[in-house]
């Protein structure tokens, strides 16, 4: 019989984008797949199940801490795994992690895997740190195996005391789902040139992801302003949206909806024709995960610019795929797009060892196979060590949990004054 194995995130896209084929790939390996998250705001869902193959199921979450829909999200899932009782369940932060950890701890899911793509913790402070700290605790504390997707990731889990050294690893070099091949369209980027109006001769600095303080967007186009004093053909590229949970401030929305030399163009649900206009990537972001983005740049020949946070300090080998920067600082950020605009064969150099470098370390098929070999590990280890006792246990339990879960928060609140967002802290 086939072991049933659940994935579960927030948003589909992250299927769409950031686990593109691994769903299919499982099925083929063997296990029964199903795929839980919010619909999406265009009907990803629906489009992850035709692309992947797989049974998909939608659930309501929130992104951001709401006990009373975070409860609502818990009952909906258990009613999720009455009907496809998985054997093996990978839960993903931010919020799908807590709900998904609690709820397959509840029902005793042999093998609990809560794949880490980030700290949200790290940029946050007073109430709220104190709470992503809490709820990482507690989603890992319900997880067989922490899976942490970069090194620098299970580094600053550790350094936090967040989870003990052996519950959690890395597979392979990192990433979550490697990076497949990517051919870019000579008469699509062409296609873009004209629709955004970029010069053939423009030197193009990209950008590719949320526009949002946490990516560090108030740096880059600051420190752009300072590039193009002196470079007056260069222009700057962002692809994605505003987002309203962890907006850019004010002043730097106005400088990039005014300014004639930066282009937004907005989401994107192909990105990789963007990268065709793109001369030198820049990431300039507060923390990360793993930056698929950065990948895939580096598979497509791009240099990179990114910062010494976790997790991007990982995709970007220092002086050889690209340059490193501090997080937050303007003037070094403007230092190295300077020097890539001055160096061509230095970003052509770049460029090459970059793609040489993914391509030999991250290969899609090659972290599949890390994944699958985890699955088949933790399973084999439940099977041995299986108890008797039921798959789920008694409603009052669950109820009991929620509500300690519910006024523990409600007593954080009130107990610790909230000073709410600030900027990077540093250490």
């Amino acid at each position: 019989m086939k072991p049933t194995l659940m994935y579960l995130l927030t948003i589909p896209q992250s299927a769409l984008w950031y686990l593109r084929g691994q769903l299919a790939e499982m099925q083929r390996r063997g296990y029964e797949t199903v795929f839980v998250s919010s619909v999406g705001d265009g009907g990803e869902l629906a489009e992850v199940s035709r692309q992947e193959g797989v049974r998909t199921f939608p659930l309501e979450v929130s992104r951001e801490i709401d006990p009373v829909r975070d409860l609502r999200s818990m009952w909906q899932l258990h009613q999720i795994m009455l009907k496809t009782r998985p054997d093996i369940v990978n839960f993903g932060n931010p919020k799908t992690g807590l709900v998904g950890g609690i709820v397959s701890a509840l029902w005793r899911v042999p093998v609990r895997v809560y794949t880490l793509h980030g700290l949200r913790l790290e940029t946050s402070v007073g109430v709220k740190r104190q709470l992503l700290v809490w709820t990482e605790r507690l989603t890992m504390l319900c997880a067989h195996q922490v899976v942490a997707v970069s090194p620098s990731l299970r580094e600053r889990s550790l350094a936090l005391g967040l989870v003990s050294p052996e519950r959690i690893i890395t597979l392979h070099h990192g990433s979550v789902n490697g990076i497949r091949e990517m051919r870019i369209e000579h008469a699509k980027v062409q296609a873009l040139r004209l629709e955004l109006g970029l010069p053939e001769e423009a030197l193009v600095y990209g950008f590719v992801g949320r526009l949002t303080r946490d990516k560090g967007i108030r740096e880059l186009v600051a420190a752009f302003h300072h590039l193009h004093q002196m470079y007056p053909q260069a222009r700057l590229l962002l692809v994605g949206d505003f987002e309203t949970g962890d907006p850019v401030d004010d002043t730097t929305r106005h400088q990039i909806e005014t300014t004639d030399t930066i282009i937004s163009a907005g989401y994107a649900s192909d990105v990789v024709p963007y990268y065709g206009l793109i001369d030198v990537l820049v990431l300039p972001t507060y923390r990360e995960g793993f930056p698929t983005v950065a990948l895939e740049g580096a598979a497509l020949g791009l240099p990179l610019i990114t910062t010494d946070a976790t997790g991007a300090r990982d995709a970007v080998q220092e002086q050889v795929t690209g340059l490193r920067v501090a997080v937050g600082d303007v003037d070094d950020l403007a230092r190295a797009m300077k020097r890539l605009a001055h160096d061509e064969p230095l970003r052509r150099r770049l460029g090459q060892q970059g793609k040489a470098w993914v391509q030999q370390d991250f290969a899609q098929e090659r972290l599949w196979q890390e994944w699958d070999t985890l699955y088949q590990q933790l399973l084999a280890k439940a099977q041995a060590g299986r108890s008797s006792h039921p798959r789920s246990l008694n409603g009052l339990w669950w109820v009991a949990l929620c509500t300690v879960f519910v006024f523990t928060l409600i007593n954080l609140l009130i107990r610790r004054p909230s000073h709410g967002l600030r900027g990077y802290q540093r250490g």
